[in-house]
């Protein structure tokens, strides 16, 4: 679902590698574009993930007008694990960034769910951190199903594009 609608708003990027097998992606929307239909239910598994999701981007929209074209939604990064640490993250983001601002949204916003993707947009890209929720404090249901995790965020990051010249 989350595909098929990034594909059709023409805002991510895939990587594949020289036999056409994809190793790599970025899906980007926009985030106040029509959501994706509550009634497709993918797992409840799922759930507590899309709520703390749903907090962030709430928070982060609280104060703003809800309007399209605005803030672009890096919505997810991922590499085949072969592919890993040699810079494949990193260009999408760039071509996304780029993309974000020919398209002349305002702000690039998104959830990074570890250190690892925390640390890359803030060193590379210089996101700020806005909102923090700890997975040890994070309670769902009664329960704190990201324990775990420990010490580990999922942080509510920005990158103003208005404030920011496109040196990538």
């Amino acid at each position: 679902m989350t595909c098929k609608k990034a594909a059709e708003e023409k805002l991510s990027f895939v990587c594949k590698n020289k036999d056409g097998r994809v190793v790599g992606f970025c899906l980007n929307e926009d985030l106040i574009a029509t959501p994706l239909d509550s009634s497709l239910k993918i797992t409840p598994k799922m759930d507590p993930i899309f709520d703390i999701l749903n907090q962030l981007d709430t928070f982060y929209l609280k104060d703003k007008k809800p309007l399209k074209n605005k803030f672009f939604h890096l919505f997810m990064v991922g590499t085949l694990s072969e592919y890993r640490s040699v810079g494949i993250a990193r260009k999408l983001i760039e071509k996304s960034l780029t993309r974000a601002n020919k398209k002349r949204f305002q702000a690039v916003v998104t959830e990074a769910t570890n250190f690892r993707s925390q640390n890359l947009l803030k060193k590379y890209f210089n996101f700020n951190t806005l909102k923090r929720i700890s997975y040890e404090k994070f309670s769902f249901n009664d329960k704190f199903p990201f324990k775990s995790l420990g010490k580990e965020s999922c942080d509510l990051m920005e990158w103003r594009i208005s404030n920011k010249k496109l040196n990538l």
